[in-house]
C-alpha cells in the first residue's frame, strides 16, 4: 500500500507513529487532513492530562501550534505510518 492510500486511512483518535523524511520517527495524534498537509497533535501535547487538554481546547489553532501541541506535516514528508493505535 503506498503513503497517499496510508494517509487517507488515518481516522479521528488514531495515534500512529509517522516517520518522516528526515528519518525521524514520532508519535502523533491524527486531527485530520488538508489538501497538501496532516495536521496532528504532537507527543507532548498526548502526555498532558486531560484537565489541562481541556484548558487548551478554548485556544486557537494557531496558539496551540505556536506552542507545539499541533503539528501541520507535509504529505510528501511522511514517509511511513505505523502502529495505530487509538487514543
Amino acid at each position: 500500500m503506498n503513503i497517499q492510500d496510508e494517509i487517507e486511512k488515518l481516522k479521528d483518535r488514531d495515534t500512529p507513529i509517522i516517520k518522516l523524511s528526515d528519518g525521524s520517527e514520532e508519535r502523533y495524534g491524527f486531527i485530520r487532513r488538508e489538501k497538501d498537509y496532516v495536521v496532528f497533535y504532537t507527543i507532548e501535547y498526548l502526555k498532558l492530562d486531560m484537565s489541562l487538554r481541556q484548558t487548551l481546547a478554548e485556544e486557537t489553532e494557531e496558539s496551540l501550534i505556536n506552542k507545539g501541541y499541533i503539528k501541520m506535516i507535509p504529505k510528501e514528508s511522511i514517509k511511513g505510518i505505523f502502529s495505530f493505535q487509538k487514543r
